[in-house]
């Protein structure tokens, strides 16, 4: 007897299987971790070619059997493309975020904790595509948002968002890249296994305890978004995740944490020092509570 299931999800791993098909690991929403066949996926011609490796968010149409979930159809949300596409270390960053995911999830894990995960994954992978600096049209782009009577000749682009009022979250992006997106998501992954120290467990910058204080407090959806200034909320740039749940895996509203903000003396402050400070202090956390040995990381190491 064969049930069919609908679960969103993203997918982790992708692994020959027999002649022409392919064995997925996806982390849905529904039912935590599932080792998924599709048969034919490899064959020429086949309309799941592209669509079935890794980063890949999409709704699945499953059949389940007694033992195993065979794919039968699927709906592509999301493929991220910016990062897979761009620079190479971010694409380690980003496997690197997979990896993980799939090192703390399970099937059968409660669904609230599959969603808050795979929102987690989402909105971080989302933000690695936002901040790759090589894609043909960013600088361009972005001297556009900005009126002509504001741009200097011959300030470029990065001169001038440097020269403009930064709130912590806009300083940190100008230093962090890829670097302390990924140590954002780790700390909050640690929130959410309920490992992570309120306090950073080495000494750090005021700048970088305020960053941890918020990473732990704020709303999942507004984990990469700037701290509120004069009162008022602030984003770096406009987030589909935020702005539009369709986007999101997971549309029932599970943010967790109050909307805090990171105290106002920090706000224009914020350097590289604080930034190399977070990170080093995620790290001595992550790799005192988390002793394992990630493939993503060593390649990454090696390049």
């Amino acid at each position: 007897m064969t049930d069919e299931i609908t679960a969103r999800g993203i997918i982790l791993n992708v692994y020959p299987q027999g002649e022409n098909g392919k064995r997925l690991d996806v982390l849905t929403d529904r039912f935590g971790k599932l080792c998924i066949f599709a048969s034919g996926a490899a064959k020429t011609g086949s309309k799941l070619i592209g669509a079935l490796r890794p980063m890949t968010a999409a709704e699945f149409m499953l059949i389940r059997g007694r033992s195993s979930y065979r794919l039968h159809t699927l709906k592509v949300m999301n493929t991220f493309e910016a990062v897979s596409t761009g620079d190479y270390e971010n694409y380690c960053l980003a496997m690197y975020v997979l990896e993980t995911a799939g090192y703390f999830s399970q099937e059968g894990m409660p669904e609230e904790d599959a969603k808050r995960l795979l929102n987690l994954m989402y909105l971080t992978l989302e933000k690695l595509g936002e901040l790759q600096p090589g894609l043909p049209g960013a600088e361009q782009c972005a001297e556009k948002r900005q009126p002509a009577e504001q741009r200097t000749v011959g300030q470029s682009t990065a001169e001038q968002r440097i020269a403009e009022p930064r709130t912590v979250g806009q300083r940190a992006a100008e230093y962090h890249a890829a670097g302390l997106v990924t140590a954002i998501y780790e700390l909050r992954l640690l929130m959410q296994e309920g490992i992570a120290s309120e306090r950073p467990p080495v000494d750090c910058t005021a700048n970088a305890e305020a960053l941890w204080k918020r990473t732990l407090s704020v709303r999942l959806s507004q984990l990469f978004s700037t701290a509120p200034v004069n009162g008022r909320a602030r984003a770096e740039c406009e987030n589909p995740a935020d702005a539009d749940n369709r986007d999101r895996i997971d549309a029932d509203g599970s943010d967790t944490g109050e909307n805090t903000s990171v105290p106002a003396a920090s706000q224009e402050t914020f350097e590289k020092k604080d930034a190399e400070s977070f990170a080093r202090a995620v790290g001595a956390l992550f790799k005192k509570q988390v002793p394992h040995e990630f493939r993503s990381l060593k390649v990454l190491r090696e390049i």
